[in-house]
């Protein structure tokens, strides 16, 4: 399975992008004016938009979880992609378009707001001595989860206030949705994905000896904060442009890296590309769920991948404790 992955992968995250634009409640015939409308107006934006987000979704995990040591980390999960969301709400406030280059940037600034709190702890766990960093490690799971909690509220907070009526329901776009998108709109957040998709690839040489651990990289000449400020500094990135075209979608990011682990090489490059292969294909896939299982009622895309990554994350959760117990017996 590991060595025909690579290949299989892509054709298969081709063949959801192709599902999710022929499956519906509309018939196929390309004919019809009004499946013309549905398949370019509605379904191939929220296509487009749903592989841009699940690329960024999943780089940014793999990102955060090298820098923080963590297999838990996930914007998502941490906060860091409700802040940004909340961003965009702030920008919608101010009167700028939704999908647009300004709202990015609103979305950015408060991802970096959102990325701080958690790179001083970070920083603090450098301090640490090896027998104790497997507890810190834990607390910062907690300490993360908390910070995502408080910065959904102030997401909903903001949400019930903000004058743009397609971001009243709350529920919809606090759990994430693609509902939102327009051609525009996924334009930018295409292109917006692949620039910072190949930045990324391209960074992954010098961020990987992150792995390395402090003392390695010290005696190797590197600075350790340099690489960690790089790597927060693209996660951040990576998180603002998933966000702000699609809220705050749980456990995506933390699906593909997981999954990503299991199949593709451990070299930070191919575990980049793996998680957002995988990421991209959860949310298709989702997406498609989202619309069609109560239709026509809609789902948020969130409850979907929250539905399946909650028990992702006890599982994980569950196996470091394990880990643990038995170094310390050791």
């Amino acid at each position: 399975m590991r060595k025909f992955a690579p290949f299989i992968l892509p054709l298969a995250t081709v063949g959801l992008f192709c599902f999710s634009l022929f499956y519906g409640r509309f018939g196929l015939d390309l004919a019809d004016p009004q499946f013309q409308f549905v398949l370019l107006e509605l379904r191939l934006p929220r296509a487009l938009a749903a592989i841009g987000v699940g690329i960024t979704a999943a780089m940014a995990t793999v990102l955060l979880q090298i820098t923080l040591r963590n297999s838990v980390a996930e914007p998502g999960l941490f906060g860091i992609s409700a802040f940004a969301s909340l961003g965009t709400v702030i920008a919608l406030l101010m009167g700028f378009k939704f999908g647009s280059v300004e709202s990015w940037a609103f979305a950015l600034v408060m991802s970096l707001v959102g990325i701080a709190p958690l790179a001083w702890v970070a920083s603090r766990i450098t301090q640490v001595s090896m027998r104790n960093r497997g507890g810190v490690t834990n607390h910062l799971a907690v300490i993360g989860v908390a910070f995502g909690a408080f910065a959904l509220a102030l997401l909903g907070i903001a949400s019930f206030v903000v004058p743009d009526s397609r971001l009243r329901s709350i529920s919809l776009w606090a759990f994430g949705s693609l509902s939102l998108q327009t051609g525009e709109s996924a334009s930018t957040l295409i292109a917006l994905s692949i620039g910072l998709g190949a930045m990324s690839l391209v960074a992954a040489r010098p961020i990987g000896r992150l792995a390395l651990g402090a003392a390695t990289l010290q005696g190797l000449g590197i600075s350790r904060s340099t690489l960690m400020t790089a790597a927060l500094v693209l996660t951040a990135l990576l998180s603002a442009t998933s966000a702000f075209a699609a809220g705050s979608i749980g456990f995506l990011g933390l699906l593909g890296a997981t999954l990503s682990r299991f199949i593709f090489p451990r070299t930070l490059t191919w575990q980049l590309v793996g998680a957002a292969l995988f990421s991209a294909s959860t949310l298709l896939l989702a997406d498609v769920l989202a619309r069609n299982l109560f239709a026509p009622v809609e789902l948020p895309v969130g409850l979907l991948t929250s539905a399946i990554g909650a028990p992702l994350l006890v599982w994980i959760l569950s196996r470091s404790v394990r880990a643990n117990g038995i170094s310390s017996k050791s």
